[in-house]
């Protein structure tokens, strides 16, 4: 969840030229090892509805199947991409997402959320890995729970204080709770690697089932975002965003009634237009 929107006009198109830029550099290396993504979230939002950014909006989504994301992991990690850096917690023991960061180095982006991290965070693109849904109902349960409150679990190692919706006593006594996880973590020295590596395992835990289905596990409302691989999102689509195509998913109308609703295509208000507006942002060697 992210705060209402707070950039001057200037600095957000800023951000977005190198979202945009590290987006371009991502496509081009997926094509060129014939690696499949496609825009997710509120990405596929903004390709849908907007052509491009959703206007306020100040990240970009895109996901990848479980094969897809090692393969551009391995292949990252022999060729790199220039300027950019892979961030998860299994790269920066100091980096406690579940979500994959792909980075522009000579940047800097710290969220109200993340300026606890003692690890460099710059402007970047999230990358959400979709894996197999089990088969088996007692598994696919395991999967949809435990990845959930691992993503929670890893959070709090990172921050204390996490955006809590809640009000009044019961907003205190989960604040309170949160300070005490995040405290118990750090005091064992449990760290976010760990936590991270137990998450995937439970994410993984279908990967040699023979199933039709993939979600992205540890979000919320995960129990919702199951897809058919063959009938949901290959063939994948073409779509303009900004000046560049993106890939879709092939039923990215039901994707975006299933997480937005039925009237996702109507502009929400303004109270809804939220982003994740920076504590502290510094362009670096970036050239406009």
């Amino acid at each position: 969840m992210g705060i209402s929107k707070g950039y001057d006009d200037e600095t957000l198109k800023r951000v977005q030229e190198v979202q945009l830029g590290i987006l371009k550099s991502f496509i081009s290396f997926c094509d060129k090892h014939d690696l499949h993504y496609f825009m997710t979230y509120g990405s596929a939002l903004g390709t849908v509805r907007h052509h491009g950014f959703i206007p306020w909006d100040d990240d970009i989504d895109v996901g990848m199947l479980r094969p897809e994301y090692e393969r551009f992991l391995e292949l990252f990690a022999k060729e790199g991409i220039e300027n950019l850096e892979i961030l998860t917690p299994l790269h920066n023991e100091a980096f406690a997402s579940r979500v994959t960061h792909l980075q522009r180095k000579d940047t800097t982006f710290i969220s109200e959320y993340s300026k606890d991290l003692k690890c460099h965070t710059g402007i970047n693109m999230d990358i959400f890995i979709y894996d197999k849904v089990s088969n088996d109902p007692k598994i696919r349960k395991k999967q949809f729970h435990y990845t959930y409150l691992l993503g929670k679990l890893l959070f709090l190692k990172g921050t204390a204080n996490p955006n809590i919706p809640a009000k009044g006593l019961k907003g205190k006594l989960y604040h309170a709770a949160c300070i005490v996880i995040h405290h118990f973590l750090n005091l064992f020295r449990i760290k976010a690697s760990s936590i991270y590596k137990k998450m995937m395992r439970y994410a993984m835990s279908a990967s040699h089932e023979d199933s039709a289905y993939v979600a992205h596990f540890g979000g919320y409302r995960t129990e919702i975002g199951v897809f058919s691989v063959a009938d949901d999102i290959f063939p994948l689509r073409k779509m303009k965003y900004e000046e560049i195509e993106v890939n879709v998913i092939y039923q990215v109308e039901k994707f975006l009634t299933i997480f937005y609703g039925e009237k996702y295509m109507e502009m929400p208000p303004v109270e809804l237009q939220v982003n994740h507006y920076p504590y502290k942002i510094e362009f670096g060697d970036y050239d406009e």
